[in-house]
């Protein structure tokens, strides 16, 4: 945020002219928004619905070139990772295009995943890319990661970008064709367990498992793409009271996930960022080493 300028809850608590001595219900009220393209997605507590078109006004007040706010609401969907979403200010729509790193990407909200809190992660990973190297990113939903990979490192070999979500892969071919990057990716829809076990055993340098609600259930599929040594990015969310408590369980559920027949070695760990109040999204980096 810059300098001197108001947040969204301060926004808000004028607007609404809630005495500031209220605490109780100013913290009612959202203090940040996601901005996606010109498409800007905020949660809004059940407690302060009443303030939606107040909540939508106040976003756009404070960032002119948002033309939707959408509210989003309910669960995550399991296997296409979908969630719903109120228009509660401007346009009709889910559909926009957002640039990241460089990248141009087409994303509709309602019908594929898209996360723009994941920017620095997709560019660490980038950063972390050796030429020549053959990747695996197994959940790769409109191929943001796998094309901002693809842009940075054009020494790689092929980048395989998976998603079982149709819509998610036609935005991704959509996006390889924007960016130009269609001689190192290659957009495959299907299972990421399936298309392993079908056409990468042993084919892969660096696996990608940015699923992080549901990417243990994948480790040996992840294990088998590999070649005699590589690298895999791990994702996972883990209930903690501190961040250093998160990581330390998140390392010891992955170890739990490798067979004692592999070696490996721990690299890097990081919290990507805190998803609920004792929920924290890790990412473990480890190296593995098969016989």
């Amino acid at each position: 945020m810059l300098k001197g300028k108001k947040g969204l809850r301060q926004v808000l608590t004028e607007k609404l002219r809630i005495d500031e001595g209220r605490r109780e219900v100013i913290e009612l009220l959202p203090s940040s928004y996601d901005l996606i393209g010109d498409i800007a997605t905020v949660k809004i507590r059940e407690e302060a619905l009443k303030w939606k078109k107040e909540i939508g006004e106040a976003i756009k007040e404070i960032n002119k070139r948002v033309s939707t706010v959408l509210r989003v609401y309910g669960p995550t969907t399991e296997v296409y990772r979908l969630r719903n979403f109120e228009v509660i200010w401007g346009e009709n729509k889910t559909e926009t295009v957002h640039v990241e790193h460089g990248c141009r990407f087409k994303v509709d909200l309602k019908k594929a995943f898209f996360n723009p809190r994941l920017s620095y992660e997709r560019k660490r990973l980038s950063n972390l890319v050796k030429s020549g190297e053959t990747i695996l990113n197994m959940f790769a939903g409109v191929g943001t990661t796998s094309i901002i990979i693809a842009k940075h490192r054009p020494d790689i070999s092929k980048i395989y970008s998976v998603d079982i979500n149709m819509d998610a892969y036609s935005l991704m071919k959509e996006n390889i064709k924007i960016n130009k990057v269609g001689d190192r990716v290659v957009a495959v829809w299907g299972d990421a367990a399936e298309v392993v076990r079908k056409l990468l055993r042993g084919k892969i340098d660096r696996v990608i498992m940015l699923l992080p609600r549901y990417a243990y259930r994948f480790m040996g599929d992840a294990l088998s793409a590999v070649r005699g040594r590589g690298m895999i990015h791990y994702y996972s969310e883990e209930e903690a009271s501190t961040k250093s408590e998160a990581i330390s369980r998140a390392v010891n559920s992955l170890k739990k996930l490798l067979p004692e027949k592999i070696k490996h070695e721990i690299r890097f760990c990081r919290v990507v960022r805190p998803v609920a109040p004792y929920l924290y999204h890790v990412a473990v980096d480890v190296e593995v080493f098969r016989a």
